[in-house]
């Protein structure tokens, strides 16, 4: 049997390729004599892929050019080449299912990407199942991907759908369909203890603190924060560590745009020798996590790892996933910023550094393994 996953496998931010790596684990697990088949769903070829190689823009200034001109529409374009070029390597004739890895793919920047694969994958007849997906940056009143995501996924070729996060936006807005239950599952990156050594013994005993772009923050439109409370809040972090005499460490989940963004606050606050080294592959994020006692963090496959290692942990709500993320797993102490900030840190940080604190996992909702198991894939 072989098998097409498709997820942002060579994304920079290596939460969304660790979870894609999971998945790919536990498929080989379950279906040891199965072919694996890995796609890019913007057609990148590795982690430093920056779509330079395409014929549409070799030459770096016209492509940087276009890139200001264009925006988005450039960028759709060149991923979609990309994407188009790389599933040509693919011989679908033989690829029995195709498995979305999950991630929040159900989003504006990814429709069209989604729509043309679910159009490919018809022309081949092959069942698609979207495994995990999550909600994100998708507006309401964008209609053409709105139509580009419902076509997809009530298309007859999915056979399956779970939801990581949104699943009652989905249901109102994107799912119609009446032949298919759909099922709020785990991040597949839940499941990482299964498949990664986790060496415990290199473990400084700090607190880390994962730091995201500001300009990654605002751009959902869940919140708005300027720079001096993003800035007020770190120091209040250090401030209330360094009065316990605990030491700590920023990092990041890998990509670019937050690894300088976490530099430059160093920078400000003088601490550049508090800047971990940054992760360049999805193991790398389980490695630098595990090192911590505890973590406060943004993104939201820092806080999975977290939970799935039994480290304590606290995120900062900015955007809908983590404050479902919070309530999956009964943690009150995530901090929002649409309240007194400084208050709930304060507090948050009071209950995160308790010494007896047990890490809670979420119970009462499949895992992404116990999904895969149920559609008994490898029937004849």
């Amino acid at each position: 049997m072989e098998l097409l996953l498709i997820g942002e496998r060579y994304s920079q931010n290596l939460g969304d390729a660790l979870l894609c790596e999971c998945l790919a684990n536990i498929c080989k697990k379950m279906y040891p004599d199965s072919v694996l088949h890995e796609l890019d769903i913007s057609g990148k070829q590795g982690y430093g892929y920056k779509n330079e190689q395409t014929g549409i823009a070799k030459n770096k200034k016209i492509k940087s050019i276009l890139k200001k001109i264009l925006s988005l529409y450039f960028s759709n374009v060149l991923r979609t080449y990309d994407l188009s070029k790389e599933i040509k390597r693919i011989k679908l004739a033989k690829i029995k299912y195709a498995i979305f890895s999950g991630g929040s793919l159900f989003m504006d920047y990814f429709a069209l990407q989604i729509f043309i694969l679910i159009k490919i994958l018809s022309w081949n007849n092959i069942p698609v199942i979207f495994n995990c997906i999550g909600l994100s940056e998708l507006k309401s009143n964008d209609k053409i991907n709105l139509y580009l995501l419902r076509y997809a996924v009530n298309h007859k070729i999915v056979i399956s759908v779970t939801i990581r996060d949104g699943i009652d936006y989905f249901k109102e807005n994107i799912f119609s369909r009446t032949d298919l239950i759909i099922e709020k599952t785990l991040d597949p990156a839940f499941e990482l203890k299964d498949y990664y050594t986790i060496n415990n013994t290199i473990a400084i005993k700090k607190i880390g603190i994962g730091i995201m772009d500001i300009r990654s923050i605002n751009k959902t439109g869940y919140i708005t924060i300027n720079e001096a409370t993003y800035i007020l809040v770190i120091k209040c972090i250090i401030k209330i560590l360094r009065k316990l005499n605990l030491d700590f460490e920023f990092f990041t989940n890998g990509l670019v745009d937050d690894q300088k963004y976490a530099e430059y606050i160093c920078k400000i606050l003088k601490e550049k020798e508090k800047m971990s080294e940054r992760p360049l592959q999805p193991t790398d994020i389980v490695n630098n996590v595990v090192r911590y006692s505890r973590i406060i963090s943004f993104r939201l496959h820092s806080l999975i790892v977290a939970t799935s290692l039994g480290i304590p942990s606290i995120g900062f709500i900015w955007e809908n996933k983590v404050k479902e993320f919070a309530y999956l797993i009964g943690n009150s102490y995530f901090i929002n910023f649409h309240d007194d900030v400084i208050n709930q840190l304060e507090k948050s940080l009071k209950w995160l550094l308790n010494e007896k604190l047990e890490v809670s996992f979420p119970k009462n909702i499949k895992l992404t393994s116990e999904h895969i198991e149920s559609l008994r894939l490898n029937r004849t």
